[in-house]
């Protein structure tokens, strides 16, 4: 979960200098071997884009919802289909991040693997 969590984030594609790994999987701690590296940053190359227009899709979603939250003549009836697409982006967001990670883990040694799922 932690590592989905991470991914969810990724400060390198929002432009944004990285306190750590790009990539929970690209942690130094796993002992990657530079093929797997590589793997792993050809998975993250390819998947880029759609990660990054599901991002873009909750956040903006996301806003709608909060903005419509603020104002007091919203009705409840105004705010389900706001809270619907809300929903709707981040599992979509949610469940490319983890499609990406799974893929990726498939490049990891099994020891490997126990390691990056603490």
């Amino acid at each position: 979960m932690t590592a989905l969590l991470a991914l969810l984030s990724l400060p390198a594609l929002q432009g944004a200098p990285p306190h750590h790994p790009p990539f929970p999987l690209l942690d130094p701690r796993l002992g990657l071997d530079e093929a797997q590296r590589n793997q792993i940053q050809a998975l993250l190359a390819r998947h880029r884009d759609a990660l990054q227009e599901k991002r873009e899709a909750f956040e903006a979603a996301r806003l709608a919802l909060r903005e419509a939250l603020a104002d007091p003549t919203r009705t409840p009836a105004d705010l389900e289909p706001l809270l619907s697409a809300e929903a709707t982006a981040h599992r979509a967001q949610v469940l490319t991040a983890h499609a990406l990670l799974r893929e990726a883990a498939q490049v990891l040694r099994p020891e490997q693997r126990q390691a990056a799922a603490r």
